[in-house]
């Protein structure tokens, strides 16, 4: 009885008390649903980036792995296409191929440019750029832009677009000269065949001093015959310019 009266008694207490228990339940209950959600929201997110930065990574991988093909040629020990990755340098291209000849000219090539797929490099000589400095073929500083005669050099030197349009204009203006007084030349002189010509007749030649005329006859000894007139750019020394003088006077 003593134990009703008391309930009794305390009912309000109880109630309150009863009251908060729940409260408390629910309340823990919620904390901890949210606390696993979260969890679980913190593993997807962690593993969406893992998946994110595997995919930047093998994409990264392949990127430095791929493969391009260089032309490289002029004044270098083993002219020929080279096979690299693209992440490499010009200057890469130029050790693969033996390095530089003596008669080599860097002035304009920009060794520390990238690789591209079907670049072409061309390794002018000395007597090259100083015969292009004259008739305005290459700008006259390294600050300026290189503007190269016929074939496109992908690796010179481009830091001014306006020089290189001025530039390209004065080489198209001096090659009409050229050419024009080429054409009287041409028909007075006769045609000379670079495979038996000696070192006096291959003299003869538009552009052709006692230095090339020897280069040609030691390429022609060390590696046979020319097949056609276009290999005698493979001569050290011998480049676009000198060929277009001479193109017209020369046999095989």
């Amino acid at each position: 009885m003593k134990i009703v009266q008391i309930l009794k008694n305390n009912i309000n207490k109880i109630i309150i008390v009863g009251i908060v228990v729940m409260v408390v339940l629910v309340v823990s209950i919620k904390y901890y649903l949210d606390s696993t959600s979260s969890v679980d929201n913190d593993l997807e997110v962690l593993e969406v980036k893992e998946e994110k930065n595997n995919k930047e990574d093998k994409k990264n991988e392949d990127i430095k792995t791929s493969k391009v093909y260089v032309d490289i040629k002029g004044a270098i020990k083993s002219p020929g296409v080279y096979e690299l990755e693209s992440n490499k340098k010009v200057m890469d291209v130029v050790y693969m191929a033996g390095g530089l000849t003596d008669e080599a000219d860097t002035t304009f090539i920009n060794l520390a440019k990238k690789v591209s797929d079907e670049m072409v490099v061309i390794i002018y000589t000395k007597d090259q750029i100083k015969e292009a400095r004259e008739k305005e073929f290459l700008a006259p500083s390294v600050n300026d832009t290189c503007v190269c005669p016929e074939i496109t050099n992908d690796a010179c030197l481009d830091n001014n677009t306006s020089n290189k349009k001025e530039s390209s204009d004065n080489a198209n203006s001096t090659t009409s000269d050229d050419n024009d007084n080429d054409k009287s030349n041409d028909e007075a002189s006769k045609v000379v065949n670079i495979n038996t010509a000696s070192l006096e007749e291959l003299q003869t030649l538009d552009g052709i001093g006692e230095s090339k005329a020897q280069a040609i006859i030691d390429y022609r000894e060390e590696n046979g015959n020319f097949s056609k007139p276009e290999d005698i750019l493979e001569v050290s020394g011998i480049g676009e310019a000198v060929y277009e003088k001479i193109k017209d006077n020369i046999t095989v």
